[in-house]
């Protein structure tokens, strides 16, 4: 019985169970490659200045393409990462345990796509929650 038991955490990972489809914490994730000529162009940033640094994880798909502690600076230092992650619809999901902030949603590849994560939190200002947004779009996106 003993073992049956010690095994059931390995199953439940290996099949992703109770985590909508994404893998179980306890499991090692699956990581989404980085590809220099991806047609999936991803930058992840901190915009809060209330909190920094924050972690930040990003799952495409449920396989982890960013996973690190993300500084304010002067709130212009996004971090460019790039997949090949092919046409259709895909499900972004981008956590902060710091930051106590989650994002899900889901996007429709046909070609290359410019994606951006951002943390925000200004603690005092209207409107001023804990909280991470995804905005794309097929055109190159410029930072002012």
């Amino acid at each position: 019985m003993l073992s049956v038991l010690a095994c059931a955490p390995l199953l439940l990972g290996a099949t992703g169970c109770g985590h909508g489809g994404e893998v179980a914490d306890h499991a090692r994730p699956v990581q989404l490659e980085t590809r220099p000529g991806g047609d999936f162009v991803l930058y992840v940033s901190d915009q809060s200045f209330a909190l920094s640094p924050v972690d930040i994880t990003v799952r495409v798909d449920g396989k982890v393409a960013v996973s690190d502690e993300f500084a304010v600076g002067n709130e212009h230092n996004w971090r460019r990462y790039r997949f090949q992650i092919g046409a259709g619809v895909h499900r972004l999901t981008a956590v902060s345990d710091s930051g106590r902030a989650r994002f899900v949603g889901s996007f429709r590849m046909r070609r290359t796509l410019y994606g951006v994560v951002d943390y925000w939190y200004s603690p005092g200002n209207p409107g001023g929650e804990r909280k991470l947004t995804f905005h794309h779009s097929v055109a190159p996106i410029a930072f002012a």
